[in-house]
């Protein structure tokens, strides 16, 4: 194949400018829709503040109308009553005023007063008394012409709030004759757009300028009489008679944006307010949905963002693996000298990898020849077998595979492994094979080395088999020539009295015999790794056999060898006499070790594991195994000089046999010790705890 470039370029570009677009576009729309919220913002105060000014100069004219009607009357009554006021007793009560204007509903009440302040004319029942607040309207009429207003208070007639309009009466020489008290209900200045609707903060009021509130609309409440002097509202009224402003409100604290506008005629000044987040609550709402729909965006957007980082980090990623992946492919294809190919067919044209042309010795420059140049790589029986290959490859749509030698430029011979199949196109039609190319010169050459161990494996096997036979006829046959000994020297005394230790020496014989029997039949299996599953040997009968046949064949009647009680129902899912050889050559190498030792003992110690194994562990307090016997278990590892060194090998082969495993304790400040564990299981416990047994 054609040399592999770089799959792709570092992406890592891509996700910093993701990032920094969305981040650039987010600030974009947040910049955006605040820009737009203030606009809005701007065009809601405007708006609010036009409608406060005209709302305020309606109010104005209002209330001037109010009090000019109550003014004109006023006057009215003056020119009418002005000269009766001295021709007409003093003495009595009030007259009843009949008039035209005083009828008018408007006013709550007239009274007219004489030079001296005795009521003279009213249109209130009975014989009102004026009010004591009237005083310091009295002294002010003294010193002006103009009607004085009067502060607001409760009328003791009407038993409601009012405030009067007073205007002096003058005779025909221009004298001070009395006065005229006009009371008008104060919600008769808050009735301004009545039937309109009324927001809780919104708010009407009339001041006198001293900042004596006659009458003030919050919402639908009303209220008067509130003291306004040195609030806010009066340093601007005092500031600019008509003017506009934002501040909170005196009484309430709420914040408003307030118009308020001076009356030409009277001592009065009107104001209107609106509250400021009555004024906002519509682009508040806006704003609400402005920034929701903000938020979604700019989350949609960072999503796309870290979408487009992570699928960017994502494609390198996979790129960088795919590289990495077609390196090691690379590297493995050099270490298992194999290489890739392909071979199109309509132009009889081969394409070979750059480790296949390295492996070829052709130049990586020249990775496509013709099938024919292909071909004379190899000898020919090899080219008849490829083309064969090739042919049934095309005709039948099966891959095939063949081994050639390849004659190299070297001069060197390679046989060749060449694995290919067919490539087809959706309709079937087979247009080029692919393939693989492997040099398994060394794997030939390794088969031929391992056929050949395997013979000399076989070899040493009979050698193991027939050391393994000799080892382990020489205890059963120790046995029966001892047995034989004790046999001839009864017969040789010819007592009647000896007969039975005879038959019974003679019957020891044949067991060893037996035994051997045994033993070469086990043997046989063990070589051929054939095991039986049925085989049960009970522990209590395999330990009581190995102790008394060791004692017979090998003496030791100087060692202790002592048993640990355990429960005699474990069993070794093995074969008794296996087993018992095994423990018998423990128990064999220990008693070696422990021949010259005066204090010499054995203990064997039986274990039921969770497992279901059953260990059993031989120790003694010899001097311990040798420097470097950690392979003692391999074979041919012998510390005394007269033996083949192949007991615990042997050991070893028949426990594993079973499943079992077989080791060592080297690591002791006295002694060693010995332990194998075999599978297990209980059979019987009615016969109670092993014994333990202990001879000196």
């Amino acid at each position: 194949m054609a040399q592999r470039l770089p799959l792709v370029m570092s992406s890592r570009p891509m996700p910093i400018l993701a990032l920094a677009s969305a981040v650039i576009l987010i600030a974009v729309i947040w910049a955006l829709t605040l820009t737009n919220l203030s606009i809005q913002r701007q065009e809601s105060i405007d708006a609010a503040i036009r409608e406060n000014q005209n709302r305020a100069i309606a109010f104005e004219q209002y209330v001037t109308r109010t009090l000019e009607a109550a003014n004109v009357a006023a006057q009215h009554i003056a020119d009418r009553l002005g000269a009766e006021l001295e021709s007409k007793s003093r003495n009595g009560q009030p007259r009843p005023l009949s008039d035209r204007v005083a009828a008018n509903p408007l006013y709550a009440g007239i009274i007219v007063t004489d030079a001296r302040y005795s009521v003279r004319y009213t249109t209130l029942p009975g014989a009102p008394r004026l009010d004591p607040g009237m005083r310091r309207v009295f002294k002010e009429l003294d010193a002006t012409d103009k009607p004085i207003i009067s502060d607001p208070v409760i009328s003791p007639v009407l038993k409601r709030p009012v405030f009067s309009l007073t205007r002096s009466i003058t005779d025909p020489e221009g004298r001070f004759a009395g006065t005229v008290v006009i009371e008008m209900p104060i919600d008769r200045l808050t009735a301004f757009n009545e039937g309109a609707k009324i927001r809780p903060l919104d708010l009407i009021s009339v001041i006198r300028l001293d900042g004596m509130t006659l009458a003030r609309r919050t919402g639908t409440r009303i209220t008067y009489g509130e003291d306004l002097r040195g609030k806010l509202v009066m340093q601007h009224q005092n500031r600019e008679p008509d003017g506009t402003y934002l501040g909170p409100s005196a009484l309430d604290g709420k914040m408003r944006y307030f118009s308020h506008r001076r009356l030409k005629e009277f001592p009065v000044f009107v104001t209107v307010g609106i509250g400021e987040q009555d004024v906002l609550a519509p682009v508040r709402e806006r704003k609400r949905g402005y920034f929701a729909a903000a938020t979604a965006l700019s989350a949609a957007i960072l999503a796309l963002a870290i979408l487009i980082t992570t699928g960017s980090r994502r494609r390198e990623r996979a790129a960088r693996e795919l590289e990495e992946a077609n390196r090691r492919f690379e590297e493995a294809q050099r270490i298992g000298r194999i290489g890739d190919w392909s071979y199109d067919i309509a132009t009889r044209t081969m394409t070979f990898s750059a480790p296949l042309c390295e492996m070829y010795g052709r130049p990586e420059g020249q990775n496509r020849l013709t099938l024919e140049q292909a071909l004379c790589a190899y000898d020919e029986p090899s080219r008849v077998r490829l083309e064969r290959a090739i042919e049934t490859a095309l005709r039948t749509g099966e891959a095939q595979s063949c081994e050639c030698v390849a004659l190299l430029p070297s001069g060197k011979q390679s046989i060749r492994r060449l694995v290919f199949s067919p490539v087809a196109s959706p309709q079937g039609v087979v247009f080029a094979l692919t393939g693989t190319d492997q040099d398994v010169s060394r794997e030939k050459s390794h088969q031929r080395l391992r056929d050949h161990v395997a013979h000399l494996g076989r070899v040493e096997s009979m050698n193991l088999m027939a050391g393994t036979i000799a080892h382990e006829l020489a205890q059963p046959l120790t046995a029966a020539s001892n047995y034989l000994m004790v046999a001839r020297a009864y017969a040789a005394n010819r007592k009647p009295d000896r007969t039975e230790s005879l038959a019974a020496a003679l019957e020891k014989v044949e067991q060893q015999v037996g035994m051997m029997r045994e033993i070469m039949h086990r043997t046989r299996e063990m070589i051929s790794r054939r095991t039986s599953n049925d085989d049960i040997a009970p522990v209590r009968a395999v330990i009581d056999d190995s102790i008394a046949l060791v004692r017979v064949a090998n003496g030791y009647s100087g060692i202790a060898i002592n048993v640990v009680a355990f429960d005699s129902g474990l069993v070794f899912a093995a074969n008794k006499v296996q087993v018992q050889q095994v423990l018998m050559n423990l128990l064999r190498n220990a008693g070696q070790a422990l021949k010259a030792r005066p204090d010499s003992r054995i203990a064997i110690t039986v274990n039921e594991e969770p497992d279901g194994f059953v260990t059993v562990r031989v120790e003694d307090n010899g001097p311990g195994f040798p420097e470097g016997f950690d392979d003692a278990l391999c074979g041919f590892a012998e510390t005394r000089g007269t033996g083949l060194g192949l007991g615990l090998s042997i050991s070893r082969a028949i426990i594993e046999s079973y499943g079992g495993s077989i080791w060592l304790e080297c690591e002791r400040p006295l002694g060693s010790a010995v332990c194998f564990r075999l599978p297990g299981s209980i059979q019987d416990r009615d016969s109670g705890p092993m014994p333990a047994h202990a001879q000196a």
